[in-house]
């Protein structure tokens, strides 16, 4: 499994669009989304609630977002995405294909 950590702040307008791309992977359980979020005032946290699997709260500062979301991932990989990221599910099925191939061999 595969953990998308996407940072946010203020990204209403992006958010679901990002997100949406990964749902077929995320309901296949080939990966967790985790949003952290650096207190946006806007709706980022509402919208994006109902697609990813886990939202933290964070001081706004990428590196610490990302710090957070990786101390909580579960999965053996993480992939960090930008709120205004598209991402195909296709490539992340790849980037799983070859890291599963590499661990066979290793």
């Amino acid at each position: 499994m595969i953990s998308i950590i996407i940072p946010t702040k203020n990204e209403e307008q992006n958010i679901l669009n990002t997100v949406s791309h990964l749902q077929k992977l995320r309901q296949d359980t080939y990966c967790e989304i985790i949003l952290v979020d650096a207190m946006s005032d806007d709706k980022t946290v509402q919208l994006a609630k109902p697609y990813v699997d886990k939202i933290i709260c964070s001081k706004p500062n990428r590196g610490i977002q990302q710090n957070k979301g990786a101390a909580i991932a579960e999965g053996e990989m993480v992939l960090f995405l930008h709120a205004d990221t598209h991402i195909d599910a296709e490539q992340i099925y790849i980037c799983l294909l070859y890291t599963s191939d590499a661990a066979d061999e290793g």
